[in-house]
């Protein structure tokens, strides 16, 4: 009797099973990577506080940078400090980018170069090692209504603008 020459199939969907779970986790690693959107970062006009707007890592969001930002006006006393988006726009090269949807809140917010001091890196208040920065004293809660106001405020006038744009 002659010798079995057919090849094993066990090879053969070996490759595949390989090739699938390679294809799988390439597709894993994109959406996560650039699924999730870019990161936007936000300072404030005076340059005392900044905060993320940062999809896929523990953020909250737009909202939750308006909200902070409004609380960082009341908790330090300022007035007439500005919200500005220190994260310019990326265009097509950066694929973390590609599911941006620019018509978004958080990317209407107006551009600077923002504000910096010499000898200094940007960074915002962090609890721990700035403990004493005004941003993390306790508010009332007459003061976190005025918070709360003042950023759903934000949202409405800024709704209507980009309705009308």
């Amino acid at each position: 009797m002659p010798a079995d020459t057919r090849r094993s199939s066990a090879p053969f969907i070996g490759r595949w099973g390989l090739l699938s779970l390679v294809v799988l986790l390439v597709a894993g690693l994109t959406y996560f990577a650039i699924g999730a959107g870019s990161p936007v970062v936000y300072q404030s006009s005076d340059g005392q506080w900044m905060d993320c707007d940062c999809p896929g890592l523990k953020s909250s969001g737009h909202r939750g940078v308006v909200f902070s930002f409004e609380r960082y006006k009341v908790a330090c006393d300022v007035a007439g400090v500005e919200l500005w988006r220190i994260t310019p726009r990326a265009g097509l090269i950066n694929p973390r980018t590609w599911f941006d949807e620019y018509a978004d809140s958080r990317w209407q917010v107006p551009l600077s170069r923002g504000v910096e001091f010499p000898g200094e890196a940007r960074r915002w208040p962090v609890r721990g090692r700035d403990d004493d920065h005004c941003f993390f004293r306790p508010l009332s809660e007459p003061e976190l209504e005025i918070v709360r106001k003042r950023a759903e405020l934000y949202f409405v006038k800024h709704s209507r603008s980009a309705e009308s744009d």
